[in-house]
């Protein structure tokens, strides 16, 4: 009798054990986690000027002129599956433009010169593309309006990463100074709208990288351009210090979740065709609970302490990985499985953001320079407020007498500080005229 009421006991509590977890009363959640569920799923912040999304998708693909009219009467959302369905995709850049001007730690300007007889070549065979690249430079900013992670892939531009730069050096090495940092500054300019407050973590990583690509070239060109020439005014505008909403990654972890929520909620959802071994394994897995874990770190970009550090440009400090306590062992064992190969290490977006900010620093600075008479040491010790930064080093190299402005980074993996140099006025003087 015994024997039987024990065989009774196991379904009812495995019954029980069912019911909690998919009232998503078990494991429970915390107040930090339910916060930070609530910052994730709150409305993105509100943007400006027109959504570069339809355009980017139409810059990656062959698309006859006589088209795009069409094509942008499109739904956004179906525009990437109309493109792929019937156009080729751009081929990436041809030869030795795809190594140009796309590493932080190499030089562009020179190696674009010892090319320049096959780079202006690529450069005429691909007007198309250019011009394509170009049309970025009208919109506001970069909006996916897609939720779905299966339709939610980029459109293949990573190959043009550096298209900008090469175009621009081009321009300066056949004698237009005026109009290399003029289409240098546009597009930097353009990008940095497209990046801000995006909702796409790669057009973020993107923008970031252009931008700094960008301040590279703009220290090789205005070291071999004359002094007195004028900067566009663009210039201004693509290389000031960032403002805070500049460096407020919140819509982008926001999308990054919803992703990782859309994923969760079409594999349990499943339909008629979903594997007996996917129906067992749902029924040991909690959602909520796994939704939590996982915006963890992605809610920590939208919280109020992460504005006090963007106010003080300071990273964010060191966060352990979400971890399962014996609960949720307990009532939600796969998803804390899943938790374990979650998004990795997101702060070193926020690292690599902070200094793209210390190298626009260096740049504001060096432009104010550049526009100060007499002593460069003495007018740095004696520049404004708005160009401060503790770590900001000024010295003369006293090989080459070239002025310096140097700033340490802080992203693991890259070069280990960003470098500013302009020869001194001594030092321009003795240098041979260019034949």
């Amino acid at each position: 009798m015994r024997r039987w009421g024990l065989l009774l006991l196991l379904p009812a509590m495995l019954a029980l054990w069912l019911i909690l977890v998919h009232s998503g009363l078990m494991p429970p959640l915390s107040s930090t986690q339910r916060a930070d569920l609530i910052l994730l799923r709150a409305p993105p912040s509100p943007v400006t000027g027109s959504n570069a999304f339809q355009s980017l998708w139409l810059a990656a693909y062959e698309v006859p002129a006589s088209q795009h009219e069409a094509l942008l009467q499109l739904p956004p959302e179906e525009l990437p599956r109309e493109l792929q369905a019937g156009f080729t995709a751009r081929s990436s850049p041809e030869g030795v433009w795809s190594e140009l001007c796309r590493n932080l730690d190499q030089p562009c300007l020179a190696p674009v010169r010892d090319a320049h007889a096959e780079l202006a070549g690529v450069l005429q065979r691909s007007a198309g593309v250019d011009a394509a690249l170009r049309g970025l430079q009208r919109h506001g900013h970069y909006r996916d309006p897609r939720h779905n992670l299966s339709e939610s892939e980029l459109p293949p531009f990573a190959g043009f990463v550096g298209w900008s730069q090469v175009a621009s050096a081009l321009e300066a090495v056949d004698g237009r100074p005026a109009q290399a940092l003029q289409r240098l500054c546009d597009d930097a300019a353009a990008w940095r709208r497209l990046r801000h407050g995006s909702n796409s973590l790669v057009v973020d990583v993107w923008g970031v990288r252009q931008i700094r690509l960008s301040a590279r070239l703009l220290s090789e060109l205005l070291r071999e351009a004359p002094t007195d020439l004028a900067l566009p005014a663009s210039c201004a505008a693509a290389f000031a210090p960032l403002a805070d909403s500049e460096l407020d990654q919140c819509p982008a972890m926001q999308r990054e979740f919803r992703l990782y929520e859309s994923t969760l909620r079409e594999s349990l959802a499943g339909g008629k065709d979903i594997s007996w071994s996917d129906r067992v394994a749902g029924g040991f897995f909690s959602s909520e609970h796994t939704l939590a874990l996982m915006g963890s770190p992605l809610a920590r970009h939208c919280s109020v302490a992460e504005r006090k550090h963007i106010s003080l440009r300071q990273p964010l400090p060191a966060q352990a990985p979400p971890k399962c306590n014996w609960l949720g062992w307990s009532f939600n064992p796969f998803g804390c499985v899943l938790t374990g190969v979650g998004p990795g290490d997101i702060d070193r977006y926020f690292l690599s953001l902070l200094d793209l900010d210390r190298e626009l620093r260096v740049v504001g600075t060096a432009l104010w320079l550049r526009d100060q008479a007499g002593d460069p040491a003495q007018a740095f010790a004696q520049r404004p407020a708005s160009l401060a930064q503790d770590d900001l080093r000024f010295h003369t190299d006293p090989s080459s007498g070239d002025h310096v402005l140097s700033v340490p980074l802080l992203a693991p993996g890259t070069t280990s500080e960003f470098r500013w140099t302009w020869p001194s006025v001594a030092a321009a003087a003795d240098e041979p005229a260019a034949e």
